[in-house]
């Protein structure tokens, strides 16, 4: 009787560690799904957050130069963007972002601007805004338009595509988790593209899945191709943060 209980036993601990050890199989075919239904994923999958903060490593190119530089980077929801850049360990810039105005001091020059959203719309030639760069900031989709909605499927991927006449929306979802791997808005008329890709999704508990390594592709005539890595650590959700942003005094205004 009890070689018998033996058997069973380790046969019971063998199929839980089978069980344990399962992982999820990437499928080998999507079937469709419909537009509705993707939508719906891509809401359920915003991350709320009243508080957010952490640091980023950011890899910036566009057609005259590559910079790599670090940053400290605060976020309180619908009020303040905050952002401290450093290169080569030395306070290079501090940026502070609100609902309708961006304050930018530059360390290195020793000089501020204060703009309005014109300034990113004028320099980067794409519509900004504080709530699209709070989502992008927490890897929430952006959706600009959710007009003629389509589905499709694509390299075991979901796609969720909507256009009005200004603009085409596509946002690519994973065959296995419906998570959101890459958005990009395109302006067919101005020639002007917008592509987020994102990865490393990391779980945090009780608020969904957050997005550590992005990608950033900005394709316009008037600026070129500007892209952008950002590979970000140490975060932290719904923990109040110090927000400091004082101009020095003897600092020129610039612009």
């Amino acid at each position: 009787m009890a070689k018998s209980s033996i058997h069973i036993f380790i046969l019971f601990l063998s199929v839980l560690l089978l069980y344990s050890c399962k992982t999820r199989k990437s499928p080998t075919s999507l079937k469709t799904k419909s537009a509705k239904f993707l939508l719906k994923k891509l809401n359920n999958q915003q991350l709320d957050a009243e508080w957010y903060s952490s640091k980023a490593k950011i890899t910036y190119r566009d057609q005259q130069q590559g910079i790599k530089f670090s940053a400290s980077i605060r976020m309180r929801k619908d009020s303040v963007i905050w952002m401290n850049v450093k290169k080569l360990g030395v306070e290079a810039a501090r940026i502070q972002i609100t609902k309708d105005s961006i304050y930018i001091i530059n360390r290195l020059d020793k000089n501020y601007i204060i703009s309005d959203f014109k300034y990113i719309e004028d320099r980067y030639s794409l519509p900004a805004n504080f709530e699209t760069l709070q989502n992008l900031l927490l890897g929430n989709p952006v959706i600009i338009t959710a007009d003629n909605k389509t589905a499709d499927t694509k390299e075991l991927n979901y796609i969720l595509k909507a256009n009005n006449d200004q603009i085409k929306n596509e946002y690519w979802l994973d065959g296995a988790t419906f998570l959101l791997t890459q958005m990009s808005f395109d302006e067919q008329e101005q020639k002007r593209n917008l592509s987020v890709q994102q990865s490393g999704y990391e779980e945090i508990a009780n608020l969904g899945n957050f997005p550590k390594e992005r990608n950033i592709l900005v394709e316009s005539r008037e600026t070129g191709n500007i892209s952008m890595s950002i590979a970000l650590s140490k975060i932290e959700i719904n923990t109040a943060k110090s927000i400091k942003f004082k101009i020095p005094d003897h600092y020129e205004r610039f612009q």
